[in-house]
């Protein structure tokens, strides 16, 4: 995964959330688009599809991972 990337997470029960991770002139956590600086996708980036990922509310596994649109 790379800066640019929208990934989707799945968790418990089949919930799902999905973060984008752009540049730091283009954060807006509000709506869930993270500075690639930020402490939270410092942990996603370098990630792969299928891996457990420990985020700030639990352990979410990477279901898709796709370029920003």
């Amino acid at each position: 995964m790379v800066i640019g990337s929208r990934v989707t997470f799945e968790g418990d029960s089949g919930r799902r959330r999905a973060l984008t991770i752009l540049g730091p002139w283009n954060s807006k956590p509000e709506e869930n688009v993270l500075s690639n600086e930020s402490e939270l996708a410092q942990t996603i980036l370098g990630s792969k599809l299928g891996q457990d990922v420990k985020l700030d509310d639990g352990t979410w596994r990477i279901a898709a991972i796709e370029p920003h649109a």
